[in-house]
């Protein structure tokens, strides 16, 4: 019974294996040097808290964004939640417009929820 309960299990985990490998690459489609860029500027906005804390967090809110979003759609809504921050005619290209409108409130939206994810509130 132990043994066939044992080949059973065996042989089935490639199977579970396989499946586990695939969850990890849809979440880790982002590429590595702009999830450095990301963990980096986190924590450039968190001065006053500990490095090795905030590298941990930092690198949990880029892991929630690529667990919700491609990266193709982490890069629109990023583009627009900085360009609203550029004064002048320049980021008036994206503060106008209903996409540029509805990509900087779903990527606030995003970071709001992976915060609390990251425990950063």
């Amino acid at each position: 019974m132990k043994r066939t309960l044992l080949i059973g299990v065996l042989c089935g985990a490639p199977a579970l294996l396989g499946a586990w490998h695939a969850g990890a690459a849809e979440a880790n489609n982002y590429p590595t040097a702009d999830r450095v860029l990301f963990v980096e500027e986190c924590m450039n906005d968190y001065p006053d808290k500990g490095r090795f804390e905030m590298v941990h967090k930092c690198s949990c809110l880029i892991d929630q964004l690529a667990r919700h979003y491609t990266y193709e759609q982490y890069v629109d809504m990023s583009t627009a939640a900085k360009a609203f921050t550029i004064s002048g005619e320049r980021g008036n290209v994206v503060r106008d417009t209903a996409m540029g409108k509805a990509l900087n409130a779903e990527y606030k939206k995003a970071s709001g929820e992976a915060k609390e994810a990251c425990f950063m509130q």
